[in-house]
């Protein structure tokens, strides 16, 4: 990356702010998100983004499963969603949040926790890593058992439908960025990185020199998944499957299967931004499997220099053969002049 413009106050002081937040014990650390903590799928990628000068990251998501049931819709016009709903701080900063459910009335948006609060909808499974299908996945996710009969007393009434949803939705990442000059290549990273629905955010930065740019990194195609798989009884508010357990286990197969395209989407994002930083091929950023293949090599290496200096230290006397020099004796018999 150039060199880079000279960063806002505005900007260091919010980052010192997030960086001492993250430095704190893992058993003591806890966020504004609904996990408390930051997926350990992206704590690599976050450390080494928040190791390059005039980026910083407010929020992240490692991708998830997660099953939601929705909360009551109290009159029309009313929505239910389980996406991220952008809030504005109290510097005027626009930040995206991936929220545990909200639902959002037609002027006014109400969250719904993940305990149930604000329009009620509730998480019946929220995983970001890949979850067993093995045991009873009715209990896994949430739901009682698929029955027709009861399912066509439930929907016989003139109330309106809740559903359940399973779900499964990638990375996302939300990069405070000092300037724009610094936002530029990191949008260029994230696109070229497979994150094609990323976008800045905040564009009061155009006309404010010190308001910095939020670089939202998301993606949908080809990675995320919906479907309605039960609904919300109106009595009991016990969640019923609408679909066989066999459906249900394919859907969690196919969540677990993402994950693993999920992770080489982060990888991917993660060689893309090291580009841009222009930085030393040794010097770039390494996923874990990289990382181990790198220390094994080294960890031999290692034992090769102990062998041999330990075979040197036995006999001290013996001058070791230099491998460059040594040449086979019957190739300087062919190099010497014929008689």
């Amino acid at each position: 990356m150039p060199p880079s413009p000279s960063l806002p106050q505005s900007f260091r002081t919010r980052k010192a702010r997030i960086l001492q937040d993250l430095s704190q014990p893992a058993s003591t650390y806890t966020d504004a998100s609904p996990k408390g903590s930051v997926d350990e799928g992206v704590r690599e990628l976050i450390e080494y983004i928040n190791s390059q000068e005039g980026w910083v990251t407010t929020s992240s998501c490692a991708g998830r499963i997660s099953v939601f049931a929705e909360g009551r819709k109290e009159g029309p016009g009313t929505t239910t969603t389980t996406t991220t709903t952008t809030t504005i701080d109290d510097e005027g900063e626009v930040e995206e949040n991936r929220d545990e459910g909200a639902v959002g009335k037609s002027k006014q948006e109400v969250v719904a926790t993940a305990s149930g609060k604000g329009g009620g909808g509730r998480w019946l499974l929220v995983s970001h890593e890949s979850v067993s299908v093995e045991g009873d996945v009715h209990e896994l996710l949430g739901l009682r058992p698929w029955d027709p009969n009861q399912m066509e007393t439930m929907v016989s009434g003139e109330r309106q439908l809740r559903f359940v949803r399973f779900a499964f939705e990638p990375m996302i990442l939300h990069i405070l960025t000092a300037t724009l000059a610094h936002a530029r290549p990191l949008l260029s990273a994230a696109i070229n990185g497979g994150f094609r629905e990323s976008g800045v955010q905040s564009l009061k930065s155009l006309t404010d020199s010190y308001s910095c740019p939020m670089v939202a990194i998301r993606t949908t195609g080809g990675v995320a998944m919906q479907s309605v798989i039960g609904f919300v009884g109106a009595e009991t508010e016990e969640c019923f499957a609408t679909v066989p357990e066999s459906h249900l286990r394919m859907l969690v197969r196919s969540g677990n299967q993402r994950f693993e395209g999920n992770r080489g989407m982060i990888e991917r994002l993660g060689h893309e931004i090291a580009k841009v930083l222009r930085i030393d091929n040794e010097e770039l950023w390494e996923d874990e499997k990289q990382r181990r293949i790198r220390k094994r090599k080294e960890g031999l290496a290692r034992r090769d220099q102990v062998t041999q200096h330990s075979a040197r230290s036995s006999n001290p006397d013996q001058e070791m053969p230099d491998e460059h020099i040594l040449v086979d004796q019957t190739i300087l018999d062919q190099l010497s002049p014929n008689d």
